[in-house]
């Protein structure tokens, strides 16, 4: 059984899911290795297949200073 209710997924789309998922990796005091877990990438898979990967470096280089430039 596969949710595929983002069929088309966008750029709109990763970059909120990336947004989202470094906020969650924040508020839960995760440590950002947690998104290198084989079982969170099966869990993604699964439920959102069109997603593109986010690494611990991403969420570091990239995504966590995009957010920050928010604030």
């Amino acid at each position: 059984f596969r949710i595929d209710q983002y069929s088309t997924w966008t750029a709109d789309h990763q970059r909120l899911y990336e947004e989202l998922l470094i906020r969650l990796t924040a508020s839960a005091g995760l440590p950002l290795s947690w998104v290198d877990n084989l079982e969170f990438d099966a869990f993604i898979s699964h439920f959102l297949p069109h997603a593109k990967p986010v690494s611990r470096k991403t969420l570091t280089r990239r995504i966590l200073p995009n957010v920050i430039q928010q604030v």
